[in-house]
């Protein structure tokens, strides 16, 4: 009787040589398959690292950049001066657009994350503005589709109001599962919201997207100031799991 360590485990193989080296195949085979699945895990990984950083950091300091240089340009005297700086921030205006290209190539070959997506839901306002966002994705949230399109436009329009009328300076967007459900959460440290939040049209919109979905949406007081909206809808059939 022949025998064959397997990991931590010896198990039997039977008597015949070939059957001993069929499985030291099959071994060797699937070590193989296994360590190309993780350096394909590691370099997709590291690439979106690379577009997330080139995203959250080098686009919205050079669009931050040419916010401040096209308003010293029309506040300029000198037409000369306001002539030159202009023209530093149309090409600077161009550089991000190579970058966001060069985004865009990168991420051609990875899924594209909901974390991501949500970052570049937020980015015209991180680069706009001084605000500051913290986005947080928890593990076991799978969601597709219409649901993930709502998600996006309930995290624009939130931290929208967020910046606009709360003043907020650091906006934190979770969106964690439970149970049967997908919880989306937007909290500020701003001012609050108006006094009847109702008359914003976009709060409206949003809560109207749960309940097409069954769910809901609350807007309420964070502690230590500033507002919370909650945004919760069940998960389609087949997508619990």
């Amino acid at each position: 009787m022949l025998w064959q360590r397997v990991g931590d485990y010896v198990v039997e193989v039977g008597n015949d040589l070939t059957e001993v080296r069929m499985l030291q195949m099959q071994l060797k085979d699937h070590e193989s398959a296994s360590a190309t699945a993780m350096q394909a895990r590691i370099v997709a990984q590291e690439r979106e690292r690379i577009a997330r950083d080139l995203h959250d950091s080098v686009i919205q300091q050079l669009f931050a950049s040419v916010l401040l240089l096209n308003s010293l340009a029309g506040n300029s005297s000198s037409p000369d001066c306001a002539q030159a700086t202009q023209r530093v921030a149309e090409t600077l205006s161009q550089v991000i657009t190579e970058i966001r290209e060069c985004i865009l190539h990168v991420r051609e070959t990875i899924p594209s994350s909901l974390e991501m997506e949500l970052r570049d839901a937020v980015g015209f306002l991180a680069g706009a503005t001084a605000a500051r966002f913290v986005v947080d994705i928890a593990d076991d949230v799978r969601c597709d589709g219409e649901i993930r399109s709502n998600i996006r436009a309930v995290v624009r329009e939130s931290a929208t109001n967020a910046v606009k009328h709360g003043h907020a300076e650091n906006i934190s967007i979770s969106v964690v599962r439970s149970g049967y459900h997908v919880i989306v959460r937007i909290a500020d440290d701003g001012v609050g919201m108006p006094a009847e939040p109702s008359s914003l049209s976009g709060l409206s919109n949003l809560r109207g997207r749960a309940e097409q979905l069954g769910g809901s949406m609350t807007v309420g007081p964070r502690d230590g100031g500033g507002t919370v909206v909650t945004w919760k809808v069940p998960l389609p059939t087949g997508a619990e799991n």
